[in-house]
């Protein structure tokens, strides 16, 4: 089996320190990798870090795991944000099939009870599949579906006093901590998912391919910043749920050494901007604003 192979060890801004392992295939798993990232933010921008910060050592930066293991009060000194992000990829080359996926956690768990239990808290993850069925004219059909979650979890009513006003509490979430108020980021942009502070998608695309042409359709639901609407919900707020429906159509051909690519999207969104615009008997009705969007690349091969 071969060896884990820890690939750097990265200090951004003197206040971001990263750990990265990846763990290649094995020879009993043929096609599978997995990879480990282990970060950890420290709130110390114009200050000074003290000489003997243990999480700068690298040999703890593993075992900081447990909060119970690195002592709660000391955990809560050090003032620290914690992540841990698990990505795998397995390969079935005979099958034309791969499923893929990532799971990010931030604000480790007290002990490895709590995080068997209780997996779901500050927590969000990639879940993906692609397969490419051989035509009998030459090319492939690729299918590919994917979701990603990072709102909330309905556990924090549980675990945070039962209580609903608890919905968004600072540090309950990936991208909030009590601590380090600018959370999973650097240098302003959220780190992870591209969807924002707490957005959900699900997407189906299917593309016919060969070689590098390909066209092909998309279909994609986004759930828009939901932690931001269920915080203001329980706090007396009338709101509607912001979600965008989007139709995608995308071509790419090979000219001889000239590449064109086109992708063009229609997005429907319901409920724009979480205003109501109206009440009736029936419910609050949203907005619902139409968006279209397109984009013309071209490579020259020399």
């Amino acid at each position: 089996m071969p060896k884990p192979i820890l690939i750097d060890s990265l200090q951004c801004m003197n206040w971001q320190v990263q750990k990265r392992l990846k763990i290649p295939s094995s020879g009993w798993i043929r096609g599978w990798a997995i990879f480990l990232m282990f970060l950890v933010t420290i709130p110390v921008l114009g200050q000074h870090i003290p000489v003997t910060f243990p999480l700068l050592q690298d040999h703890l930066l593993f075992e900081g795991l447990q909060k119970e293991r690195v002592g709660l009060t000391t955990s809560r000194f050090r003032e620290t944000d914690q992540h841990l992000s698990v990505f795998y990829r397995w390969v079935w080359p005979q099958a034309h099939m791969e499923m893929y996926g990532e799971y990010i956690r931030t604000d480790h768990a007290l002990n490895w009870r709590e995080l068997i239990l209780n997996p779901e808290h500050a927590r969000g993850y990639t879940l993906g599949l692609s397969k490419l069925v051989p035509l009998a004219k030459g090319g492939h059909v690729y299918l590919q579906l994917e979701m990603t979650q990072t709102e909330n979890s309905i556990n924090n009513l549980v675990k945070y006093e039962g209580s609903i006003n608890n919905q968004n509490h600072g540090g309950l979430g990936l991208y909030e901590n009590f601590q380090v108020l600018h959370g999973l980021s650097h240098r302003g942009q959220v780190l992870g998912s591209g969807l924002g502070h707490s957005g959900n998608s699900a997407r189906i695309t299917l593309s016919k391919v060969k070689d590098l042409n390909q066209f092909g359709f998309s279909l994609e639901r986004v759930k828009r910043d939901a932690n931001f609407y269920n915080f203001n919900r329980a706090n007396g707020l009338d709101l509607l749920q912001w979600v965008d429906l989007s139709l995608g159509a995308h071509w790419d051909h090979r000219f001889d050494c000239l590449l064109l690519s086109a992708t063009a999207r229609l997005v429907q969104s319901h409920n724009y901007n979480y205003a109501i615009r109206q009440t009736n008997s029936l419910g609050n009705s949203g907005y619902k604003k139409a968006n279209f969007h397109s984009r013309l690349k071209m490579a020259y091969l020399f």
